[in-house]
Formats: C-alpha cells, structure tokens, sequence
C-alpha cells in the first residue's frame, strides 16, 4: 500500500522525472522539440521562484558564406570572414498544476511506492506533455500574422502540391524531415471529407490504428489502440487542437522549438490550505515547471496585456493574438510554415 507522504518523501523527484511519462517521451521523440544549449542553458539554470526573468536576451551566430580567393606569388591578403550575432528575445514560462490530494491517494493506495511513483510521472507528465503541445499550437496559431512563413489565402484546398510549395521557403538550405501537422479537428475532416469526394487525391492524409502505451496501476501495458491517427501521406503525424484556427495547419520540422527547463527545488510537493474548501481546508499535490518553448529563429516581441513582472507566463488568448513573434534569422533557417487552405465548397 502506498501513502503519498511516502512517495513524495522517499523519492528523489527533480524537474526531469517527468520526461520519463510516457506523454512527454512521446513529444520529445517527435523531433519537433530541442535541447536548448549554449549561454541561454546557463541563464534559464539561473531561473527561480526569487529570480524569474520574464524575457531571456539570447543571440543567433551567423556566418556568410565567401568564394575562396586564388593565391599565387603576389601579396594576396585573406580578408577574415567575420561572425554575425543577432539578439533575440526568449520568453519564459513559470506554471502549476495541481489536483486534489484526496484524489491521487486514492488512485495510488493499492500500489507499490515505485508503481505509485511510475502512476505520478505520468499523470502530472501528461498534463505537461499536453500544455506544450498546446503552446505550441497557439504559437502556430498567432503567427498567421507573419507573412514570410505563410503560404495561400484560404482559396485553395490542401494538397501535397500546397506543402510542396510551403516548403520551397527553404531554399538552398534543403527541406527538413517534418515532425508534426497541427490543425483543427474541423481542418481535417474537411480535408477527409475532400478525399471521400475525390476533390483531394487519396493518400494525402491515412488513418491509422496502431499501438497505444497506456498505464493501468503505475504500470506501462502496450495494447491495440481504438482511436485513429492520421498521418500525412502516411508517415507525418497530425496533432489535432481546437486552438488551432480553421483552415490553418502548422508544418512544423524537426528541431522547430527549443525547450529548456529549470529543476526546481520542489517540482512536486503537497500544499494545504486550511481556509480553503469552506473552511474545512484542502490539500492539492502541486507541479511546478519554470521553462521555454520558443521558436527557433524568431524574437519575441510582445507587448503583454499583463504585468508578468514576478510570475512568467502567456495565456493561449495571447498567444493566439498574433503580434508575439517575427522572423530574426534567415527564413530558410525557420522550421515553421503555415499554410493557410479552404474550408468547405
């Protein structure tokens, strides 16, 4: 039997434990996520409670490619190719999540200490697994305002041709493997809807039922799953959220977001309050997180509606907004690209 006082006591939690649920696994496998390194790695391991920048200056090193010059017996002199450095701004993130005490003793009770440890990272991993994902929809979402990454008007219906031409932005520097589609759950039955009909080419986008992990008793059981996945052309997984505006997908490749997290000195910990509850108080086993997820070459711009001065945050609204983020690299060194296509006849 497992009493959460045990399990949070007796384990060694750090920020880093819920990487191992088996939701966030599953995101950092997609490639769509990066390590974030180098001196923004120190200044977010320098993030806490009592030291919370709410925007991180980081730097892009470039460097400009010269044709070689010919050397012979003159005085030919090398001129020195020299690095460029662009700042850009980082936004951070410092969130909670919690749920009722009474709830997690109860779901945990009949567990070892470890299985009950397994059952923790995968619940409060889940959740995070799908506020980033959500994050990053609504960054996709608000970035429909930046037109050096968006291609169509809405006129078109999706098609590989469309993709294609999304991806052209890369130019000389290549196509990227794509990690995810995101799109609204309207967006693709639409798209579905076209393929029955024959208006779009079959294939585009397949349904497919594979494997499900999922965790009965703090325990990681493989089975047969009973919800589709759609994949473009077979292979491209698509992230459906209803944040996502109709008729906007997000193409996003491998390596589009860094992320870079704080271990905090409590990411998990039971609170009480006794006022709450009417009085009669109630416990909430909390989660904590102070992180980024920015977009790889893009600044943060933003003017915030509200003061994020001491806690650092943005809401999905303001997210969705728009007027967060521009392009602060080359776009070809982007590895976001909205398309935006037709819904309906």
């Amino acid at each position: 039997m497992a009493l959460l006082k045990d399990v949070l006591f007796d384990n060694n939690w750090s920020s880093a434990s819920f990487q191992n649920s088996f939701a966030v696994n599953k995101l950092m496998q997609s490639g769509i996520l990066t390590p974030i390194k180098g001196s923004i790695r120190q200044d977010i391991d320098g993030l806490d409670s009592d030291n919370m920048k709410s925007i991180i200056v980081a730097g892009i090193i470039s460097r400009t490619f010269a044709e070689p010059k010919g050397m012979d017996a003159t005085d030919t002199e090398l001129t020195p190719n020299e690095l460029g450095q662009t700042e850009y701004k980082v936004k951070t993130f410092y969130q909670a999540y919690s749920e009722l005490e009474r709830s997690i003793q109860a779901d945990i009770m009949p567990m070892s200490i470890a299985d009950a440890k397994v059952h923790l990272i995968n619940v409060y991993g889940t959740y995070w697994a799908t506020h980033w994902n959500k994050l990053m929809a609504n960054m996709i979402k608000g970035m429909t305002d930046i037109s050096a990454i968006t291609i169509g008007d809405g006129t078109a219906n999706f098609s590989r041709q469309l993709v294609l031409d999304a991806r052209k932005i890369k130019g000389d520097i290549g196509f990227g493997r794509i990690g995810k589609m995101y799109m609204s759950s309207t967006t693709l039955y639409d798209i579905l809807s076209k393929i029955e009909a024959g208006t779009i080419s079959a294939g585009t986008i397949v349904e497919t039922y594979g494997q499900n992990t999922i965790v009965v008793d703090g325990v990681q059981t493989v089975v047969q799953s009973d919800t589709p996945t759609y994949k473009y052309n077979g292979v491209t997984e698509i992230e459906l959220d209803d944040d996502m505006a109709d008729g906007v997908v997000g193409i996003i490749e491998q390596g589009a977001f860094g992320i870079g997290e704080r271990n905090l000195k409590q990411p998990l910990e039971s609170i009480r309050n006794g006022l709450a509850g009417n009085g009669s108080g109630i416990t909430q086993v909390v989660s904590r997180k102070a992180f980024i997820i920015h977009p790889i070459g893009f600044n943060f711009v933003g003017t915030l509606a509200t003061d994020y001065a001491k806690v650092s945050e943005l809401t999905y609204a303001e997210l969705q907004g728009g007027g967060l983020y521009e392009v602060a690299s080359d776009v070809k060194a982007t590895n976001i690209t909205i398309l935006k296509v037709k819904i309906g006849a």
